[in-house]
Formats: structure tokens, sequence, C-alpha cells
């Protein structure tokens, strides 16, 4: 029976080093329209402040506040930051506080792509903690197409 576990186990982890996961049951992309850029430069590397609305289609659902942080010695090395994106949904009649979503990751600047994971959610969108993002540049713009893969039955707005 120990023999049994072992192997299964094995299988699992195997699977998912090779990719191999649960298909989404869910996705959405979001545009994430620029608003503005704010830059600061310390001692540890530089920050970078952008923030705008968030589309869905042509219809806006809500802000976002997008945080990339390159930290010398480390990411910054790798052409790479660490990033922080909160997604800030309205609520239906336009009440507030808004529903949310956090996703943490790496924004390549070659590409300027931002592939990450859900790491906190409001209760409404509880369900996309298991999610896994990724973002692209929109040619032409500053604006990013978000897209989120979930897996369960529930959906964002």
């Amino acid at each position: 029976m120990k023999r049994m576990s072992v192997v299964i186990l094995l299988i699992c982890a195997m699977a998912l080093l090779c990719g191999i996961h649960e298909a989404a049951a869910g996705s959405r992309t979001l545009i994430l329209k620029y608003g503005t850029r704010n830059s600061v430069n310390d001692a540890g590397g530089l920050t970078i402040f952008d923030g705008g609305k968030i589309l869905q289609g042509t219809t806006e659902v809500g802000y976002y506040a997008l945080i990339f942080r390159t930290v010398k010695g480390g990411s910054e090395d790798l052409n790479q930051s660490l990033v922080t994106l909160n997604l800030m949904f309205y609520r239906s009649g336009g009440t507030r506080p808004t529903e949310n979503i956090t996703i943490q990751g790496n924004h390549w600047f070659s590409s300027g792509n931002i592939k990450g994971a859900v790491s906190a959610a409001s209760s409404k969108y509880s369900f996309a903690t298991v999610a896994v993002a990724e973002a692209a540049v929109i040619s032409g713009t500053n604006d990013y197409s978000l897209t989120i893969f979930w897996t369960g039955s529930m959906t964002l707005p």
C-alpha cells in the first residue's frame, strides 16, 4: 500500500513537471486600459506604478493598479520585474467597496508579457484563488490584454 502511494505521488509530480494539469473550466479576457504611470528609483531598484480602467469588451467594469518592481542583483539581472496587479471590480449598481482580485507574478521587459497567479480575492471571487493569469501588451498601445484561467464553474464579470 505504501509503495502504491509513492507511485501515485510520483506520477502526479511528473504530470505537473510536464505541464499536464486539469483543464481550465473557465477563462475571462479583460483589457487593462492604461491611465497613468509613475516610476521611482531607489537604492533597491526601480518601482513602476501603473493605473487605469478595466474593460470587458467595451464595457468599463472597474479599475486596476499594477506595480512592477526590479531588484538590483536579482530580477534586474534577468531583465524581469516582480509584479503585483490588483483588479478592483465595480459591484452591482456601482456601490463601493469594490470586489477584487490580486495577481502576483513576473513581467518580462523584452516582451512586456506578464505571467502569474491569483494570490488573493474578495469573497465573490474566492473561486479564482486557484487561477493563473497571462497578460500581453496590445500592439501600438500601453494597454494589456489579460486572460485569467480557472477551474470550477464560477465566472468573472
